[in-house]
């Protein structure tokens, strides 16, 4: 059995041989390439070792990989999660798409799963940061596709920080301070620092000024912005009565 990889047979190269017994031979070692047309010949040898001609030439072309996953989309947006979809791949029998993440502490992309459905939910990511994904796909005979264009997505961030906090009224004990500038923050929250940094949620308001329910002592407080979807925004600067 001889093999050419062009019709020709410019480049001939004996790849096996078999008992006058048998009727077929597999050419698979070493593995072929994919998607790869290759021609071949063959002759007879007698128990004399005379050669016959060639037979004509045959051809026979490999599998190809399956296409890339085309249309991945993502949704920005969204509080700690994503949902990625794309469309199906064109051939019948895809095994699996696999899905790779590159996250804001990546280095690089990592395969976070393997689906057969093209649709994956992502939970538990980090608040307003940037991900990164693409997928490929693989057939029933391991053949693997391409990787798909990459998707950037964004989780929704926190408020703003708290500026401006500062007391108004230090007989009183008046505490205000600026309103965020996002338009579905909800409320602030008051928070007490106690003994070794401990802390305590003392009010929340939708207000932007509150009066400290003690009237002596000392106290430390902050606040917080809150958004309709419940993230909540960095410590602002202390105030101290």
């Amino acid at each position: 059995i001889y093999r050419m990889m062009d019709e020709k047979g410019v480049t001939l190269e004996k790849i096996g041989e078999v008992s006058a017994d048998q009727n077929q031979f597999v050419d698979e070692q070493p593995a072929l390439h994919d998607r790869t047309t290759y021609y071949y010949r063959l002759a007879v040898r007698n128990s004399g070792g005379a050669i016959s001609q060639q037979t004509a030439v045959v051809s026979a072309t490999t599998k190809a990989p399956p296409e890339s996953p085309a249309n991945l989309a993502g949704t920005s947006g969204e509080v700690k999660k994503t949902y990625l979809t794309w469309d199906k791949n064109p051939e019948a029998d895809i095994k699996e798409y696999q899905v790779f993440l590159k996250g804001p502490d990546d280095a690089d992309f990592k395969l976070i799963k393997a689906l057969s459905e093209n649709r994956h939910r992502e939970y538990d990511l980090k608040d307003g940061s940037a991900y990164a994904y693409k997928i490929r796909a693989i057939d029933k005979h391991g053949l693997v596709s391409k990787f798909s264009s990459q998707v950037v997505i964004k989780t929704k961030p926190l408020p703003a920080r708290v500026t401006g906090l500062n007391a108004v009224d230090t007989v009183s004990r008046v505490i205000a301070w600026k309103p965020n500038q996002e338009k579905d923050v909800h409320n602030y929250n008051i928070y007490k620092k106690g003994f070794l940094g401990l802390q305590q949620k003392a009010a929340t308001d939708q207000g932007t000024r509150w009066q400290v329910d003690e009237a002596k002592g000392n106290v430390e407080l902050y606040v917080t912005a809150v958004d309709d979807s419940g993230l909540e925004s960095e410590p602002s600067d202390s105030v101290v009565f």
